[in-house]
C-alpha cells in the first residue's frame, strides 16, 4: 500500500466520523457512501453502529490501518466515544473505545472519584488484567477468610495433616464493576467466565505437601457487585506440611496451620487483612471428630516474612488441639504395665528344678514383649523425633523387667550351681518387696512429672533406678561371697 492512499484512508475515516462535532453527526457519518477498497487491506468502518453502542460492538472497535511501521495518531471528542490511534513496539491499530460499560447500557454510573467520573470498562487487554486495582499508589489490601470443614487425618510420622478448607478472597477493584448488568446488584462467575476477564491476586495455600495429591481444588466461584467489590471462595482438600511437638506425647498438645499468601506478589504489592468473623474464619464443632483429638481454639492472622529477597504478606490460621490420651493408654501404657506385673511372677514361683524354664521363660518373653509393642510408637511418631515421655516410660518399664530378669538368674545360679538354698531364697523374698516398691515409685513420677522435660525426667528415673539395682546386685555378690567361704548351712529352707 502506498503512504498517499494510506494517508487519504484516515482522512476519510475523520471526515465519515464528523470529528469535533456532535453525536447527531457522528450518527449522520454512518450513512456515508462506500469505501473504497485497497487490494491489500480493508478500512472496516462503523456505518453500521447504533447510537448507543452494545456491549458486542465495543469489543470489535479495534481497526488495523496499517501493516508497515507508519505511525498515525488522532481523535474523537465525542461524549459517548473516543478515537484513539496508539503505537504498540509490535503493531499499530486505531483503538475504538467507550467511555463506560455503564454508558453502553444507557446510564452513566457513580466512578470511584466521585459522580461524573467515568467508571472504566474491564477490558481483555493484558495490560488490564495483569495490573492491580491501586498499582503504582499503594499495597492492595486483600481481605482473607479460612474455614476448616473437617480434618482427615493427623499423621505425625509424615509430619502432615488432610483438611478440607474453605478459603474466601475478598478485594476492591471498580473495573470489574463492568461486569454486573444493570438492575442486578451482584453476578456470580464460574471459572471458565473471570479467567481472563478479572485481575486475581492469586492467594493460595502455600504449605501443603508437593505434588499432584497434596492439593485438589474441588470448586471455585468469584461473585462481583455492582460496587466493584470482589469476593472469590475456593474450597479444597489438601495435604498441609505440619511441624509437630512430641515431648510430651501421649499427653501432648499441637499446633495446625494452614498458610496462605499470593503466588505472584510480594509485600510491597499486596497485604493481607484477617477477617474475624467466626462464620468466615474458623472451624466445624467436629472439625476432630473421631480423630483422636480435642478442639482447644482457633485463631487467623496475618504476618510478614522475609526470606533474603523474598518478602511475602501470609495468612494463617492456626488450629490448637489437644491429644486424647486414652487411646493410648490401652494401647502402649496399660500393656506395658501388665508385662511389668507378669515379670514379677518369677519371684513367687518355687526355686525347684522344674520350675527353672517356666521361670527364665516368663522373665524373657515379658521383656521381649516390651520392646515388640513399643515399636508400635514408631509408625506413629516422626522418623526423627527428640526424647519424648512415652520414651522415658517405655525405656523404666523396660529396664525394671530387664534388671527382674537378672536377678532371676542370678538367684537360679546361687541356688543350683552354688547351692546356697536359703541364701537364694532369701533374695527371692527380698526382690517379691523390692521391685514392685521400685516400680511404684518410678510409675509416681512419670505421672506426676509428666509436664516436665523428658530429658530432665529420664535424668531422674533411669539413673536412679541403675543405681538402686547394682547396689541391691553388689550386696547380693557381696553376700553369696560371704556364704560361699563360711560354709553355712546350705539345706534346703521349708
Amino acid at each position: 500500500m502506498q503512504p498517499w492512499t494510506m494517508i487519504l484512508s484516515v482522512i476519510f475515516v475523520q471526515a465519515s466520523l464528523g470529528v469535533g462535532n456532535s453525536v447527531a453527526r457522528l450518527d449522520t457519518a454512518c450513512s456515508t457512501p462506500e469505501v473504497p477498497q485497497a487490494d491489500d487491506a480493508r478500512l472496516d468502518t462503523a456505518c453500521s453502529t447504533p447510537a448507543v453502542p452494545q456491549a458486542d460492538d465495543i469489543d470489535q472497535l479495534q481497526v488495523s490501518l496499517f501493516q508497515h511501521s507508519l505511525v498515525l495518531g488522532g481523535s474523537v471528542d465525542s461524549p459517548s466515544a473516543s478515537i484513539k490511534l496508539q503505537h504498540a513496539s509490535d503493531r499499530e491499530a486505531v483503538i475504538l473505545t467507550s467511555e463506560t460499560a455503564a454508558t453502553h447500557h444507557g446510564e452513566h454510573r457513580r466512578g470511584p472519584d466521585g459522580p461524573g467520573e467515568p467508571l472504566h470498562s474491564l477490558s481483555t487487554h493484558p495490560f488490564d488484567m495483569i495490573t492491580r486495582p491501586h498499582a503504582g499508589l499503594r499495597p492492595d489490601m486483600i481481605s482473607f477468610g479460612i474455614y476448616g470443614k473437617g480434618c482427615n487425618n493427623v499423621d505425625m510420622h509424615a509430619n502432615s495433616f488432610q483438611v478440607d478448607s474453605v478459603i474466601l478472597v475478598q478485594w476492591s477493584d471498580t473495573r470489574a464493576a463492568s461486569l454486573v448488568p444493570p438492575g442486578v446488584t451482584s453476578v456470580t462467575l464460574s471459572q471458565e467466565n473471570f479467567q481472563n476477564k478479572l485481575w486475581l491476586p492469586n492467594i493460595a495455600v502455600t504449605n501443603h505437601v508437593p505434588g499432584s495429591t497434596g492439593y485438589d481444588l474441588i470448586s471455585t466461584t468469584v461473585t462481583v457487585n455492582s460496587s466493584g467489590i470482589v469476593t472469590k471462595i475456593d474450597r479444597s482438600q489438601s495435604t498441609i506440611s505440619n511441624r509437630y511437638n512430641v515431648q510430651y506425647f501421649p499427653w501432648d498438645s499441637q499446633v495446625l496451620a494452614i498458610n496462605v499468601a499470593s503466588t505472584v506478589y510480594m509485600l510491597e504489592d499486596l497485604k493481607l487483612v484477617p477477617i474475624t468473623d467466626p462464620n468466615v474464619s474458623g472451624v466445624n464443632d467436629d472439625f476432630l471428630e473421631g480423630k483422636g483429638f480435642d478442639l482447644l481454639s482457633h485463631e487467623i492472622l496475618e504476618f510478614e516474612e522475609s526470606d533474603g529477597p523474598l518478602r511475602k504478606s501470609r495468612g494463617t490460621l492456626r488450629i490448637s488441639i489437644r491429644r486424647d490420651p486414652s487411646s493410648y493408654m490401652y494401647i502402649i501404657i496399660l500393656p506395658l504395665f501388665f508385662l511389668l506385673i507378669m515379670s514379677w511372677v518369677v519371684f513367687w514361683l518355687p526355686l525347684v528344678p522344674h520350675f527353672a524354664m517356666p521361670r527364665l521363660s516368663i522373665s524373657t518373653v515379658t521383656f521381649l514383649s516390651a520392646a515388640t509393642l513399643s515399636l508400635h510408637l514408631d509408625k506413629i511418631m516422626p522418623p526423627i523425633a527428640p526424647l519424648t515421655w512415652s520414651d522415658v516410660f517405655i525405656t523404666t518399664c523396660q529396664m525394671l523387667m530387664c534388671f527382674a530378669m537378672f536377678l532371676n538368674v542370678v538367684t537360679e545360679f546361687i541356688m543350683h550351681q552354688l547351692q546356697l538354698q536359703r541364701l537364694a531364697d532369701k533374695i527371692r523374698s527380698e526382690c517379691r518387696l523390692l521391685w514392685p516398691s521400685l516400680t511404684f515409685i518410678a510409675m509416681m513420677v512419670c505421672a506426676l512429672f509428666k509436664w516436665a522435660k523428658p530429658t530432665i525426667l529420664f535424668a531422674s528415673i533411669v539413673p536412679a533406678i541403675c543405681v538402686v539395682f547394682i547396689a541391691y546386685a553388689a550386696w547380693c555378690v557381696l553376700r553369696t561371697f560371704q556364704e560361699n567361704t563360711d560354709g553355712h548351712d546350705k539345706s534346703v529352707p521349708r
